[in-house]
């Protein structure tokens, strides 16, 4: 199936970001968050159990190693007051991703213990999550 989108140009300029990121072209980018998107709208509105395994992979889901030194890097000019335009959006964009991927694993994490019938603290400090230093 062929599928023309027009974007208005920041969300363009947010998928060649986050393209750019992932190191794949926007196309691909674009793909692969329609194809996770859907597989999220199906999973949680869907009758069906979740899988714990399923549960664990999406938990785990965040920034490559790749990824975390660009933000870092990011970061760094921005204390030093170096950042470009364009390096500032790519710093604010991946920042807002990372709030989203931390709001999503929360109610993740809660629907595991719901499942493993335990309570959120105690799958958190299993999982052994912690902030990464930036």
């Amino acid at each position: 199936m062929s599928l023309i989108l027009d974007l208005d140009p920041s969300t363009e300029r947010k998928l060649k970001a986050a393209a750019s990121r992932t190191g794949t072209s926007s196309q691909e980018f674009a793909i692969g968050a329609l194809k996770d998107r859907l597989s999220l709208r199906r999973s949680s509105s869907s009758s069906k159990p979740v899988s714990i395994p399923a549960l664990l992979q999406e938990i785990n889901r965040g920034l490559t190693e790749g990824e975390w030194r660009r933000y870092k890097k990011l970061i760094a000019k921005r204390r030093k007051k170096t950042l470009t335009r364009a390096e500032l959006t790519e710093l604010c964009e991946t920042s807002d991703w990372l709030e989203e991927v931390g709001a999503r694993r929360i109610k993740l994490i809660t629907e595991l213990a719901r499942l493993r019938g335990t309570d959120f603290d105690t799958e958190f400090r299993k999982l052994g999550i912690a902030p990464k230093n930036v």
